[in-house]
């Protein structure tokens, strides 16, 4: 026990023989003293590989992580919701036995740090990840499938609409032409 604590102030004391024979007497406080630093200094001992299994799982949980989101691209998936994957990354650290609270700001940087090619996008209490390649070509299909003969269609009526109350106005009279005089500005003072 002394050995292991490396107490050499004790060794030196205790190495002249065998203690029974010197009739060596020891006090019951500087003994339970003495056990309980053994205890700590095992108890520390055993930890240490118990800490180091938790970071590489907590690191193999993250690896596992951007291998999903780098196999969901390449498979054509390019938008990720936050929550989405923070859930995913906390079931897999309980699944290796890491009880741990992730915050979700901090896995959404770790991930912006990961993959420079996306970017956050926030509607309301959402985040989303985007791929900024795959970006361009959501916006590009976009633009692709939009029906113009709709968006024209919706302007006609609302042109109608404003003609219509523009003509009914009281005290408004149109013949069908305009003046020569019509953009002239007349005078209001002499």
């Amino acid at each position: 026990m002394i050995t292991e604590l490396n107490d050499t102030q004790l060794l030196t004391r205790i190495c002249g023989g065998d203690l029974m024979a010197m009739e060596a007497k020891y006090h019951l406080s500087c003994m339970v003293k003495l056990r309980n630093r053994h205890r700590s200094l095992i108890r520390k001992q055993s930890q240490v590989p118990d800490e180091i299994d938790s970071k590489m799982n907590e690191s193999r949980a993250f690896v596992e992580l951007t291998r999903y989101i780098e196999e969901a691209v390449t498979s054509g998936t390019h938008l990720f919701k936050l929550s989405e994957i923070h859930s995913f990354h906390v079931t897999r650290l309980e699944e290796l036995n890491i009880n741990k609270q992730v915050n979700k700001t901090r896995l959404k940087d770790r991930l912006l740090e990961k993959f420079s090619e996306a970017q956050e996008q926030s509607y309301g209490k959402n985040s989303v990840f985007v791929f900024k390649e795959d970006m361009k070509n959501i916006v590009h299909d976009a633009v692709k499938t939009r029906n113009f003969s709709e968006d024209a269609l919706i302007l006609s009526k609302a042109a109608m609409i404003v003609r219509k109350d523009i003509l009914s106005h009281k005290g408004f009279t149109f013949t069908g032409s305009f003046s020569a005089q019509c953009q002239v500005l007349e005078r209001l003072f002499p």
